[in-house]
């Protein structure tokens, strides 16, 4: 099996079976555990690049505003 495909396979599972742990023997947990949605594909997420800045005395008393990174 393609390491994609099973990966996404647990991942599903794994959802289900937290979902399954939450609604438990709990009366009134029963219906307020479930899911919404699952992504159709595993996917990676990427964060913003976040650049250091060596900060001056002036950066910090002047309260300098530096540009961001848009995606």
């Amino acid at each position: 099996m393609d390491e994609l495909t099973r990966g996404e396979l647990i991942g599903r599972q794994q959802a289900l079976d937290a979902v399954h742990v939450h609604q438990g023997p709990a009366p009134e947990l029963s219906r307020a555990a479930y899911i919404v949605y699952i992504a159709p594909q595993i996917g990676i997420r990427e964060t913003p690049d976040n650049r250091a800045v060596q900060l001056t005395e002036s950066d910090v008393l002047d309260c300098a505003d530096f540009p961001t990174r848009s995606g």
